[in-house]
């Protein structure tokens, strides 16, 4: 498992340098976001590989959504396109099993990919406004669920919550 602490660093200063090169806009939401998915499907780094599944990395992406991502997405989004390849180390073809294997073997790829699925949607991160942390974090919960696991997931909102507080949250 990584360190909690460390962890959010390294996700914090690689969305900030995604911004930098034309990727989506930092915010501590996408950050928390993000936490809160690792903390759920990976135990925040403890499986890089899914037990029973394709997902792969930290997130847990599969393999599938990476390759939709790039055919629907980033390639035919100049912006993505150039930000995304400015962290894939070589230029690896789409169809070589290194460049879907970069998700467990790459941790800011595996960042700035799991970030950039969220750009996809209309139904922007749900921000801090003056309700509670808690209701943010149920809110931040609601959404992974919605977008991440969807309906056909098994993961519920609750679990999104729970495990971020039990393995994420940095009080």
């Amino acid at each position: 498992m990584y360190d909690k602490e460390q962890f959010r660093d390294v996700i914090r200063r690689t969305l900030r340098e995604f911004e930098q090169v034309g990727g989506a806009r930092y915010s501590e939401d996408a950050v928390t976001l993000l936490m809160m998915i690792a903390a759920h499907e990976s135990g925040l780094g403890t499986y890089l590989r899914q037990i029973r599944g394709p997902a792969l990395g930290p997130f847990q992406m599969e393999p599938e959504t990476l390759r939709d991502m790039y055919r629907t997405f980033i390639s035919v989004t100049r912006r993505y396109d150039f930000a995304v390849a400015y962290f894939v180390p070589s230029k690896k073809s789409l169809s070589t099993p290194d460049y879907i294997q970069l998700l467990e073997t790459d941790l800011r790829y595996a960042i700035i990919t799991a970030r950039t699925f969220f750009v996809r949607f209309e139904e922007p991160i749900p921000t801090q406004g003056t309700g509670s942390e808690q209701d943010h974090l149920k809110a931040l919960a609601a959404y992974a669920k919605k977008y991440w696991n969807t309906v056909h997931g098994k993961a519920t909102e609750e679990e999104y919550f729970l495990d971020y507080m039990k393995r994420g949250y940095i009080s």
